[in-house]
C-alpha cells in the first residue's frame, strides 16, 4: 500500500495483450462527458476498474491494435514488425498477429527504401490471410490536394500513417489521438493535401495557434522544423517504415 491508502497494480505480460488492454482503456478515458473534472489519469483508472468489474462496459467496447508487418515477414522472413504503441516485436509474433482472426484487416502499405518514408496507403482492406489479393493490389498514389477546410477519411488516414504521431519532437501522442494541422493555415491559402497537413496533438496544435512564439515549416521530405520562441530550431521527421 501507499501513503492515503492507495496502491499501485502494474501488470506485465505479452506485447498484444499489454498493449490491447492499454488501448482499451484509453478509449474509455477519452469518451470524456462534458463537466467531468477528472484527469486523464484518473479517468484511465476508472476505465480500467469499469474493464474488470463492469460485464456492460466490457461488452460494448472495442479497440484498434495496428501492427505493421513487412511482406517478406508474410513469406516467413525474418524481418521484425511493428507493434503501434509498443515497438518492434520479433517476425514469429508480427506473423501471429496479422493471422489473428476473423476481426483482422490488412491493408497495403508502400515506403521510400532511401529514407523509410511512407508514399502509398492502399483504399482497401482484405482479410487476414489474403496474401495474394493483397499484392495485387495496384500501389495507390497519395491523394491530390482537397478543394475544402477538412480532410477526407482517405487523405486523413494517408497523414496519420505517414506521421504516426503527434509531430512535435518528443511527443508520443498517436496520430489517432491528435488534430490534423494546416501548417500553412488555411485562411491563408494553404492547401489541404499531404505535405500541408500534419498531426499535433490538442496541446502542441494549440502552442502553435496561439501566438505563444513557436513556429512550424514543412520540408520536401515530410520532415518538419519547429522554431521555438528564443529562436532554437528543432526538425523532426516523419516515421521512418524501413526501420522496423
Amino acid at each position: 500500500p501507499d501513503p492515503g491508502e492507495t496502491g499501485v497494480l502494474v501488470l506485465r505480460g505479452p506485447a498484444e495483450q499489454t498493449t490491447t488492454v492499454f488501448n482499451l482503456v484509453d478509449d474509455l478515458a477519452h469518451q470524456q462527458i462534458p463537466g467531468d473534472s477528472r484527469t486523464l489519469e484518473q479517468r484511465r483508472f476508472d476505465a480500467f476498474v469499469d474493464l474488470v468489474l463492469d460485464d456492460q462496459v466490457r461488452q460494448n467496447i472495442t479497440t484498434l491494435v495496428e501492427v505493421t508487418v513487412p511482406v517478406d515477414t508474410l513469406h516467413g522472413g525474418n524481418t521484425p514488425g511493428e507493434l503501434r504503441g509498443y515497438g518492434s516485436v520479433s517476425a514469429s509474433t508480427a506473423r501471429a498477429l496479422a493471422h489473428g482472426g476473423a476481426r483482422v484487416s490488412w491493408r497495403r502499405l508502400a515506403y521510400d527504401r532511401d529514407t523509410g518514408v511512407l508514399a502509398a496507403v492502399g483504399d482497401k482492406t482484405y482479410r487476414a490471410g489474403d496474401l495474394a489479393g493483397l499484392l495485387a493490389a495496384p500501389v495507390e498514389a497519395l491523394p491530390a490536394a482537397e478543394p475544402r477546410y477538412t480532410p477526407s477519411a482517405r487523405l486523413a488516414r494517408c497523414v496519420k500513417a505517414r506521421d504516426v504521431t503527434c509531430r512535435f519532437p518528443g511527443c508520443t501522442r498517436k496520430a489517432r489521438r491528435t488534430e490534423l494541422d494546416h501548417t500553412v493555415p488555411w485562411s491563408k491559402g494553404g492547401p489541404t493535401a499531404v505535405a500541408n497537413l500534419h498531426c499535433l496533438c490538442k496541446r502542441h496544435h494549440r502552442m502553435k495557434d496561439e501566438n505563444t512564439g513557436w513556429s512550424l515549416k514543412a520540408h520536401p521530405d515530410g520532415s518538419v522544423t519547429w522554431t521555438s520562441p528564443v529562436g532554437r530550431h528543432y526538425t523532426q521527421h516523419p516515421h521512418d517504415y524501413g526501420d522496423t
